[in-house]
């Protein structure tokens, strides 16, 4: 088959949507450059007279090859695929939405956002469950000015605006999953989902992030679950009650005025965690964790990292019991004033230790870092 005859049938393979219009770009480079080097080891051709220097120079040969690729496959091949490129995008954003061209979203003309409201109807029932799947953007949910009411709001481009619906106290925010290719100007923004939620609701439910930071602020929230992908959390709660918190690549810090059965975990990124805790555990895998139990703190704290250090603060007013292990690093306590304690292994890799009413049963493993234990700062 001629190289003109394996062009043609890769463009009608990308026409019949078998192969994607980048492949066939790269498909078609590749058969070039493969019969550029085919001439070049059957021999130089006969060219026609010219005003360029003939000296067999790197220059002259690449500029040689490509006037005889341009005379074989004609001047448009290039124009060709470009054409079917973009009209492979345009298609894809028609069905988005984009009634256009494909383009890129840059602050200068940063859309609108769009809102909608909606009646809680009723009132006696103050929980609300979250059903959220987003790919692109980040979720911020705040306390509401209106008693009675649940506010959205979405600002981005239109392609990625997700579907909302409010039923039965169940809110449903979803993205369309599909394989499109999106492109951010520099200094984009990242499209933001918002959701107002009146102060005296309790949050349930799960949400799920592609990308985008997770934020939770002056709320209550009870068999809550987060996931997402890349994206950091943020949390600032009236309560916590047996919610997860899971991230593959970002940081978490969460403060609660009550937080009982918190878990975070994440591979990559260090943990924060604050307030009266309950059976707690935080869990990484590169990154550093910090946890503060205020007074009133009981059960069991468990942190875990395998490369980062590990700092704990307890109040004066508890007691606890303590198994710190450092792989490769050091434990340092510096609690209660005078400790009466019991070291196994070597003091200062592996300690344990118990002072008071054991109120707070604490869990520190690190593989390669240091532990610190201390009073806490209030």
């Amino acid at each position: 088959m001629s190289p003109d005859q394996e062009i043609v049938k890769i463009l009608d393979l990308v026409a019949d949507k078998k192969i994607t219009a980048e492949e066939g770009a790269e498909l078609i480079a590749a058969l070039t450059e493969k019969s550029a080097e085919a001439e070049a080891d059957s021999g130089p051709a006969v060219q026609p007279p010219s005003d360029e220097d003939e000296t067999e120079d790197g220059d002259h040969r690449h500029w040689r090859g490509r006037r005889s690729r341009a005379g074989r496959f004609g001047p448009d091949i290039g124009a060709m695929v470009d054409q079917i490129v973009d009209e492979a995008m345009d298609g894809v954003f028609t069905e988005l939405g984009a009634k256009g061209h494909r383009r890129s979203w840059h602050r200068g003309d940063r859309p609108e956002a769009a809102e909608q409201r909606f009646d809680l109807a009723d009132g006696a029932n103050r929980t609300m469950e979250l059903d959220i799947e987003l790919n692109h953007g980040s979720l911020v949910i705040l306390p509401a000015e209106e008693p009675e009411a649940v506010h959205f709001s979405y600002r981005g481009p239109e392609q990625l605006k997700p579907r909302v619906s409010f039923q039965n106290h169940v809110l449903s925010v979803e993205q369309p999953r599909r394989n499109y290719n999106f492109s951010f100007g520099r200094g984009f923004d990242t499209p933001r989902i918002e959701v107002r939620v009146p102060a005296a609701v309790i949050l349930t439910g799960s949400a799920e992030l592609m990308n985008g930071v997770f934020n939770l602020e002056g709320l209550a929230a009870r068999d809550l679950q987060v996931e997402s992908l890349n994206g950091a959390f943020r949390v600032s709660a009236r309560s916590l009650s047996h919610c997860s918190f899971e991230t593959r690549n970002g940081a978490m810090e969460v403060v609660a005025g009550q937080a009982q059965g918190v878990s975070m975990e994440t591979l990559n990124g260090k943990l924060s965690l604050a307030g009266v805790l309950q059976d707690c555990s935080l869990e990484t895998v590169n990154g550093r964790i910090f946890a503060e139990a205020l007074p009133g703190s009981r059960g069991k704290l468990s942190a875990e990292t395998a490369r980062g250090a590990i700092s704990v603060h307890i109040p004066k007013t508890i007691g606890y019991t303590l198994a710190a292990e450092a792989s490769v690093g050091s434990v340092h306590l510096d609690v209660h004033g005078t400790i009466r304690h019991q070291s196994s292994g070597k003091v200062g890799r592996e300690v344990t230790m118990s002072d008071g009413d054991e109120a707070l049963e604490i869990d520190l493993e690190t593989a390669f870092g240091s532990i610190s234990v201390e009073d806490s700062r209030a």
